[in-house]
């Protein structure tokens, strides 16, 4: 181990073992010990940063398949890191934070983020949200083959391959959470979609999270479609409900 980081040959994945890696950026040595230990014992590979930097190279270097990002790190803090880890990759990421605030929280989905824990925490719940993170990609990657791999609602392009939208000729900025939902929504066209529904649809019957995670999601949605065209609004709120798609 150098540096605090505990170094695999293997990239993202090790072969050897099939495990998947997670890498845990916490600058408190007794929290990254702690869930490196209850990661280790769920049969993942873990790689662990005490910085945000330290974090970024890591992640440049390894490819880990999940981030668990501390968000109040020194120097390049947890929401830096997530920023600039969403400019090049759709890794999933869970974001550790003491802060309470449901503007923080909000904050955090709308950089990128899948998940956020706030501190003290059960590292027992940090790991079966991290198995329901693999889950749930898992269920994508299935899904990718069912039915049309493209949808299209006038200058609005989804595809459900390569989990990308287009407004006209321009790719959508969108998170892989953002895109799963709206891709869940336009697939149900007309159809009301409660919370509870997208919830267990995209992140799973097990997520531990509440309802307002979507809100916090579909705003992101609304906001990048809205940027790219100021007509575009095919995300309604159904009031005591939740939200529906309309062409």
């Amino acid at each position: 181990m150098q540096g605090g980081v505990q170094t695999i040959e293997a990239e993202g994945r090790d072969v050897m073992t099939d495990k998947r890696t997670v890498l845990v950026a916490d600058d408190h040595a007794d929290i990254r010990t702690l869930v490196s230990d209850y990661l280790s014992a769920g049969n993942f590979q873990v790689l662990t940063a005490c910085n945000g930097d330290e974090a970024l190279a890591i992640f440049r270097r390894s490819s880990p398949d999940l981030l668990i990002l501390d968000l109040n790190m020194p120097g390049c803090d947890g929401a830096a890191v997530c920023r600039q880890v969403r400019e090049t990759s759709a890794v999933p990421i869970i974001v550790l934070s003491a802060r309470t605030e449901d503007l923080d929280k909000i904050l955090l989905l709308e950089l990128g983020a899948d998940d956020y824990l706030t501190k003290p925490f059960n590292p027992r719940e940090l790991v079966a949200r991290v198995e329901a993170t693999f889950r749930r990609i898992k269920w994508d990657k299935t899904s990718e083959g069912e039915g049309a791999q493209k949808l299209e609602f006038g200058n609005l392009t989804l595809d459900l391959e390569k989990k990308q939208a287009w407004v006209s000729q321009d790719v959508v900025p969108l998170t892989p959470i953002e895109f799963s939902l709206l891709a869940c929504l336009a697939q149900n066209k007309g159809q009301n979609m409660t919370r509870q529904q997208l919830l267990d649809k995209i992140w799973g019957a097990d997520y531990f999270g509440d309802e307002r995670t979507v809100d916090a999601h579909i705003r992101g949605v609304r906001a990048k479609l809205k940027k790219a065209d100021e007509r575009l609004r095919p995300i309604l709120s159904v009031w005591g409900v939740g939200y529906r798609f309309e062409d």
